[in-house]
């Protein structure tokens, strides 16, 4: 039980600081969005993404290779560490997710 407590404690601090903090809301809080604000984080992963693959695509050496890999890791990233989160906690049927 002490090790899950502090995994847990490690990646509620690792994801606190890599995330933007809308990623952090409550749920009770996401109720009361505007559609603006709700869709503001997907929308800028979709723009990251699309960005990440046209530089990729345009050019082929050096800046726009750093920039294609740093933009198209962010959402990557943003995902697992949202897929971590939702697998550790338990789910609203019983049991971890």
């Amino acid at each position: 039980m002490i090790r899950k407590k502090s995994c847990d404690s490690l990646l509620h601090a690792v994801t606190r600081t890599l995330l933007p903090p809308v990623f952090v809301l409550p749920a009770t809080l996401t109720h009361t969005l505007s559609p603006g604000l709700l869709w503001l984080w997907p929308g800028t992963m979709g723009v990251l993404t699309l960005f990440g693959l046209l530089s990729a695509l345009l050019g082929q050496q050096g800046l726009w290779l750093v920039l294609s890999w740093g933009s198209l890791s962010i959402p990557l990233i943003t995902t697992a560490a949202c897929l971590v989160r939702a697998w550790s906690r338990p789910s609203s049927k019983g049991g971890l997710s």
